[in-house]
């Protein structure tokens, strides 16, 4: 395992056994806590970010960082953003030391596998406004404000920070994507009226993100992690991995 090759206490624990985590957890100083709606559903991401919390309490953990979404304080009616705020109010409930860490719309999202690109630009492009900002945060970055939360308990704890490296309209980040790779992103506009009509989760997402929307202090977090990238600095870093195997088949030519 790659983790145990530099060095790093590798322990097993299970997000649904409160014995294993029990186990996992004793001795532990911090957590870093991330549960997966996407493939388990809302009610086992809450249940498990609920097991964990508890768990750490009785642990007597130090430090609760828990990787939330922006949104994560109202009632949204977005599901996988209003079990995120279930949590967060477990969290404070039971007086665990904690910060709350609020992402927005991923940039690794355009480059995930379990996704096609195509999909995700077409779901942009269907769900905002024109002129309605979207912000954005690179995965990375989310784990280099969690080490600085750890290394500054006493600047973040009981905080709730909404992250985000770049804002821009849907039309901007396209624009933005076509001056890094000379092209525009492949995506259909989906007609989302019909599909709203029978989905309450796409509506919810809809109607949130146009009428509300993220509002992370992009400027604040620079500050503190001036390495935040934007938009164009992620697509960039993906142009150059992405151009990598071409040159080392030029050179090998």
């Amino acid at each position: 395992m790659a983790l145990a090759e530099t060095g790093v206490e590798v322990v097993k624990g299970n997000l649904d056994d409160r014995a294993s985590l029990d186990r996992a957890l004793a001795g532990v100083d911090g957590i870093f806590g991330v549960q997966d709606y996407w493939e388990h559903g809302a009610a086992a991401e809450v249940r498990q970010g609920k097991l964990l919390a508890d768990a750490a309490k009785a642990a007597g953990v130090g430090h609760f960082v828990y990787a939330s979404v922006g949104g994560a304080e109202a009632t949204t009616g977005v599901e996988h953003y209003d079990s995120k705020g279930e949590i967060e109010r477990h969290i404070t409930s039971i007086d665990l030391p904690a910060t709350f860490l609020r992402p927005t719309f991923f940039m690794d999202l355009f480059r995930d596998p379990k996704y096609r690109p195509e999909f995700i630009w077409s779901t942009l492009v269907s769900l905002m406004s024109r002129d309605k900002p979207v912000q954005f945060i690179a995965v990375d970055d989310i784990g280099a404000v969690a080490r600085i939360v750890f290394e500054r308990p006493t600047d973040f704890m009981g905080r709730a920070v909404e992250l985000a490296g770049d804002e821009m309209t849907v039309p901007d980040a396209i624009e933005t994507y076509r001056a890094v790779f000379g092209r525009k992103p492949r995506y259909i506009c989906v007609p989302l009226q019909p599909l709203t009509l029978f989905s309450r989760h796409l509506s919810a997402t809809k109607r949130w993100m146009n009428e509300v929307g993220w509002h992370a202090d992009i400027a604040a977090l620079r500050a503190f992690h001036p390495g935040l990238r934007t938009l164009r600095q992620w697509f960039l870093e993906v142009a150059a991995v992405d151009d990598a195997p071409s040159r080392s088949r030029k050179k090998a030519a």
